[in-house]
């Protein structure tokens, strides 16, 4: 097939798709406008104690501040979450899994790394997530 035939073939095509299109765009308004609004049921949904307690997941580390200077291997973040939420507590080198206390306060100890160490602290509660990350510094007493 010739190049000119090509061009022609694919031509007539998209006018016969664009006339397509803009046919159905035409009807469209007009399909909508002549159907009714279907009425749906709304369910009562009593209100369950599940859906009271479900609030917004928090989550506080309170220590090590960001960018603090530590001399000790291993560091103990702390913090304030949901009652009974479940902690996990990352470092370069290791981790902890905690459940905070019925007051939201947790507490777990994690080794570090030389240097910087990015610790990634997450609270887990019924599906929900919340996270923070901050950046503490080990200094080994060796220099």
């Amino acid at each position: 097939m010739s190049l000119r035939k090509e061009m022609a073939i694919a031509i007539i095509l998209g006018l016969l798709f664009g006339a397509g299109v803009a046919f159905g765009l035409r009807q469209l308004p007009g399909t909508v406008e002549k159907n009714e609004p279907v009425p749906t049921a709304q369910p009562d949904i009593a209100a369950s104690p599940t859906l009271l307690l479900d609030k917004a997941l928090s989550l506080e580390v309170l220590l090590p501040e960001h960018q603090s200077l530590l001399y000790e291997k291993e560091v103990a973040v702390s913090g304030k979450t949901n009652p009974l939420a479940t902690v996990a507590v990352t470092s370069p080198l290791g981790e902890a899994v905690v459940t905070a206390g019925e007051d939201g306060t947790f507490s777990a100890t994690v080794p570090l790394a030389d240097g910087a160490n990015e610790l990634f602290v997450a609270s887990m509660q019924n599906g929900n997530t919340a996270t923070k990350s901050i950046i503490v510094n080990y200094l080994p007493d060796s220099l």
